[in-house]
């Protein structure tokens, strides 16, 4: 569930989501854990995240946030990300100006 754009579902999708990422300079990349739960069978972990992208004209860019993971236990014992959704903390750029016409 990537800020500000529609919801990436499906294992090929979202590999092809982060690799697209990847492609583009993300480097840099930190996740730092604050908290994890169990249940039964789910289990969730929260943390931050940071990391940087170039820019095409500019200096690179550090984006820091936060995120929620769920995970669920499969059949097999083996824990898997069931939803991951992440947001930043830096502010929203400027919008543009209306163009005139």
């Amino acid at each position: 569930m990537p800020p500000n754009e529609p919801m990436v579902k499906g294992r090929s999708n979202i590999q092809a989501y982060w690799q697209k990422m990847i492609d583009a300079g993300a480097h840099s990349v930190s996740l730092s854990t604050l908290a994890v739960a169990t249940s039964g069978n789910i289990a969730y972990e929260a943390g931050t995240y940071q990391f940087t992208m170039p820019t095409p004209n500019g200096p690179p860019v550090t984006d820091k946030g936060k995120y929620v993971v769920g995970l669920r236990k499969g059949t097999d014992g083996k824990w898997r990300l069931a939803h991951d959704a992440f947001n930043s903390d830096m502010p929203c750029p400027p919008a543009a100006p209306p163009a005139h016409h």
